[in-house]
């Protein structure tokens, strides 16, 4: 690209970071602007569940770099405005405070947010989302006054924020509609596992239930069922998914699929100037042939790379593994591949939640292995399994006995 390019990212999340920090490396002269409707430069927000959650991050181990790392790169941080237009005709953003910035190439990384409950009771003081900076610091000084928290919602956030509750002596109540914890994002093995020892350690679970409405007058104080029952509660954590923020793309007539922007390999759009990173990218992924849209700190982290280098003009393919982690009480969880879609599950060894849990379960579609969950890895055990599952190999009957067989070698 010439030195006159200008890349314009929308999205100052860690796609939109990585994507800044790529393009430097490939293009040392063009006009880098990242632009975020935070007053933050980008940051982590796993660590938002988790340690910072627990007061055991600092807030300056949150952030993806330090300010002088944009500087010296010549990235220019638009902090605290967000983009309400875009005009691919014309190669232009506009932004809240009136400015129109043009480009030559453009990533979205705009993300998601909360999915929030629209029942009565919904204003009360005491109920809480998480998905920023603040958003963190508010619900850790609640839990430091908290007795009784409500926590709605069996997928990761739900699963985090219980396990800080807990581990802060706050009695805990954990309401999902599905039958196990988790057990939508990742069945049924790992969901009894996982059920199993969130009771163990103190969680209330309420499986196979539906909230309806929040209770108290100015404040909280219990959370209602469809049944009628009230679960008893002065904080509430809605932790009820996230929905993808499209609207920009969806205004300016880009493909949509699985709720996010279409685009290919190589993070590009169905505009040629336009790419798209992290969760409201639906990226087609070559290793499964395709489109996936990942929900995923570490997918955002790999795409917003790889968009960056191929809008400096690289043809770099979207050709990793997804991978996730959680931490949940002393539980370390990695998963790699795609958990998104299988049909079929191997479990090695046995689930015993005991002094030091550990569990194993491969993820199968169509006979092909697709993915892996692990809860306390044993030494080498990640590595051996993410060099099998980037052959995506189809099993045979001895394979898949030796996947099932802790006493055997992995390949």
């Amino acid at each position: 690209m010439s030195e006159k390019t200008t890349y314009l990212i929308v999205g100052a999340g860690l796609a939109g970071a990585r994507a800044a920090e790529a393009l430097r490396e490939r293009d040392t002269s063009g006009r880098i602007v990242l632009v975020g409707d935070e007053p933050y430069l980008p940051y982590h927000r796993p660590h938002l569940s988790k340690k910072y959650l627990m007061g055991k991050r600092p807030l300056e181990r949150v952030f993806f770099k330090p300010p002088e790392f944009y500087a010296e790169r010549h990235i220019e941080t638009l902090t605290g405005r967000t983009a309400i237009g875009l005009n691919p005709q014309a190669h232009e953003v506009t932004l809240n405070d009136g400015s129109v910035w043009r480009y030559d190439r453009l990533l979205l990384a705009t993300g998601a947010e909360p999915r929030r409950l629209n029942i009565p009771g919904n204003d009360l003081a005491g109920i809480y989302y998480l998905r920023t900076i603040p958003d963190s610091d508010e619900l850790r000084a609640a839990m430091a006054q908290s007795q009784q928290a409500a926590v709605i919602g069996g997928g990761f956030i739900g699963a985090e924020v219980a396990s800080a509750f807990a581990q802060s002596g706050v009695h805990t109540t954990l309401l999902f509609r599905e039958d196990l914890l988790l057990s939508y994002h990742v069945g049924p093995i790992v969901g009894r596992f996982l059920t199993d020892y969130f009771t163990q350690k103190g969680v209330t679970i309420r499986p196979g239930v539906n909230v309806d409405a929040f209770i108290g007058d100015d404040r909280l104080r219990g959370v209602r069922l469809a049944s009628g029952e009230i679960i008893p509660a002065d904080t509430a954590v809605v932790g009820a998914g996230v929905i993808p923020r499209i609207a920009l793309a969806h205004q300016a007539g880009l493909a949509i699929e699985h709720n996010g922007v279409a685009v290919d390999e190589y993070l590009q759009s169905s505009d040629a100037d336009i790419f798209a990173a992290g969760d409201m990218a639906a990226a087609w992924s070559p290793l499964y042939h395709r489109r996936m849209r990942i929900e995923h700190w570490d997918v955002a982290r790999q795409q917003g790379r790889i968009a960056g280098l191929n809008m400096a003009g690289d043809r770099v393919p979207w050709s990793e593994l997804p991978y996730f982690y959680s931490d949940l009480f002393d539980l370390d969880i990695q998963a790699y591949g795609d958990l998104f879609q299988w049909d079929d599950v191997i479990q090695r060894g046995p689930a015993d939640p005991s002094a030091r849990p550990a569990l194993t379960v491969f993820y199968l579609y169509q006979n092909q292995l697709r993915g892996a969950l692990v809860i306390n890895p044993a030494e080498g055990q990640l590595e051996a399994i993410q060099a099998l599952l980037k052959t995506v190999p189809t099993l045979s009957a001895a394979d898949r006995a030796r996947l099932a067989d802790p006493t055997m070698p992995l390949r």
